[in-house]
Order: structure tokens, then C-alpha cells, then sequence
């Protein structure tokens, strides 16, 4: 059985808690306006989604992670932070810190994403990059590069955050490792 460091117990706890949080507000995201029509009687409309996908563009993200890295029937549990840039609707940049915690496993991701918006609330997405990673054992250690790509969908529950799920695969010459992650993100800006 893996255990995780406290640090890393409550990056996870908090990534978690944050994602079942800004669900609970999905239900609060319809409003009602009145508006009057041709013949004089008023009419009520709901309004609960924009033409695009409900997060405004060009805007800087913020948020937390937690999932696991898997290969060959290991795996470990990951926690970490992310952050970037969404340029347009369809393209962003971004990275990721991570620690396992475990034999403290640490790596750092950039990427550029490709999001295609399927409703004003659920968006797709692709994504490729780099990382690198280090594993420390005393006070030595490895590290290399990978090439890293994955997808993924993101959830709209306000106008300022998303949670998503995200797979994403690191890959060296002659070997892999696989991560699924869940996260929950705050979008500044408009």
C-alpha cells in the first residue's frame, strides 16, 4: 500500500473538496429575467447558458490536482498545482507542478491545449508537451525529459470555475507511465 506525505494528504483532500464544492453551485446557475412581449403580458424567460462556452477567454487560470500515475500494475497516488493562459476559446498554455510524495517523485509540465467547446457548460480538449521529472532517493536523485500528451473535459459550474478530468501520458524512449487526474480551476478575468 502507497502512503502519501501529509503535504501531500492535503493538496488531495483540498483538490477534492474544492471539485465537490463548485458542483454543489451548478444548480444555482440559472437565472429568470421578465420581459414583455408584443401583446403586453410579461414573460418569463430562463436563461442559463451564453453562445460560448460560459468561461470568458483570454484569461489566466489557477488550480489543484489530484489523481494517480499508473504503469504495468503500479501505481501511486499525485497531487499538485496548475496554471496558464487560455489565449482564445480553442487554444491555451499551461503547466503543472506535481509530487507523488512517495520516494518524492516531482514533475513539471508545460503544455499547449486545443479545446473545442461542445456547449456553453462542457468543453473538450487535447493537449501536448514537455516534462520533466525527478525522483529523489536521500539526497541524490534521477531526472529526465518526456514527451507528454493527453485530453481531457472540463465542466463549467460558475462563470470563474471549471473541475475537469484529464488523462495524460508521459513518454521516454522505451518507457511510459499513464496519470488520470481530477481538478477544479479559478479563470480570471472578465
Amino acid at each position: 500500500m502507497m502512503k502519501l506525505t501529509k503535504t501531500g494528504q492535503k493538496i488531495l483532500v483540498a483538490s477534492l473538496l474544492a471539485a465537490a464544492c463548485t458542483t454543489s453551485f451548478a444548480s444555482n446557475m440559472t437565472t429568470t429575467n421578465t420581459q414583455p412581449e408584443a401583446s403586453g403580458q410579461t414573460a418569463q424567460t430562463s436563461q442559463s447558458s451564453q453562445s460560448n462556452f460560459l468561461i470568458p477567454s483570454q484569461n489566466f487560470y489557477l488550480g489543484v490536482l489530484g489523481g494517480a500515475l499508473f504503469e504495468s500494475g503500479v501505481s501511486m497516488a499525485q497531487a499538485g498545482i496548475e496554471g496558464g493562459f487560455e489565449i482564445n476559446q480553442h487554444i491555451a498554455i499551461g503547466g503543472e507542478l506535481i509530487s507523488t510524495g512517495y520516494g518524492f517523485i516531482g514533475m513539471g509540465n508545460a503544455y499547449a491545449k486545443f479545446m473545442l467547446p461542445i456547449n456553453s457548460r462542457v468543453r473538450l480538449y487535447a493537449k501536448a508537451g514537455a516534462s520533466y521529472d525527478t525522483l529523489m532517493y536521500g539526497l541524490g536523485g534521477i531526472g529526465g525529459t518526456s514527451a507528454m500528451f493527453g485530453g481531457g473535459a472540463d465542466f463549467a459550474v460558475q462563470k470563474h470555475v471549471t473541475i475537469g478530468l484529464d488523462y495524460e501520458r508521459y513518454q521516454r524512449s522505451g518507457f511510459g507511465v499513464n496519470s488520470v487526474t481530477l481538478d477544479a480551476a479559478y479563470h480570471f478575468g472578465a
